[in-house]
C-alpha cells in the first residue's frame, strides 16, 4: 500500500510503513508544509496514496466524501505526535489487508472508526 504522512506528524510513522513493507513518503519530502488541505489530498489521490494525519479537517465527509479519495488515516489519540504511534502501530499497522480506498478510518486510543466502503 502507498501512504502519504502528513506534515503534523512525524516521520516515524513512515518509517513504521517501510518497515512493514509499505512505501510511505511525508508532506515534507514533497515541500507541501503549509499547502492548502485539497492541495495535500489532491497530490494523495493523483499519487495513489493514502492520507495519515493529525488534521481533523480530513474527518468532515461532507467536505472530504471518503469515497472520492484513496483513503484517509486521522489519528484522533490523546497524546499527538510520537504518542499517537502506538495505536497506529497497534490499531493500523494491524488491519491493513483491510482496504482504505473510499474510507475514512478516524483511529482513537482504542478503536478505529470507518467511514464509507463497505464497512
Amino acid at each position: 500500500m502507498r501512504f502519504k504522512i502528513d506534515e503534523n506528524l512525524p516521520a516515524a510513522f513512515a518509517a513504521e510503513l517501510r518497515a512493514a513493507g509499505h512505501e510511505a513518503d511525508t508532506v515534507r519530502d514533497e515541500k507541501l508544509e503549509g499547502a492548502a488541505d485539497a492541495v495535500v489530498l489532491a497530490t494523495c489521490d493523483r499519487e495513489g496514496r493514502v492520507l495519515v494525519t493529525e488534521d481533523l479537517d480530513f474527518s468532515n465527509v461532507v467536505a472530504y466524501p471518503p469515497d472520492r479519495h484513496q483513503g484517509i488515516v486521522v489519528m484522533r489519540t490523546r497524546q499527538q505526535g510520537l504518542g499517537a504511534l502506538a495505536a497506529f502501530r497497534r490499531l493500523v499497522l494491524s488491519n491493513l489487508g483491510a482496504s482504505l480506498a473510499g474510507r475514512l478510518w478516524i483511529v482513537e486510543d482504542d478503536r478505529v472508526r470507518v467511514h464509507g466502503g463497505q464497512g
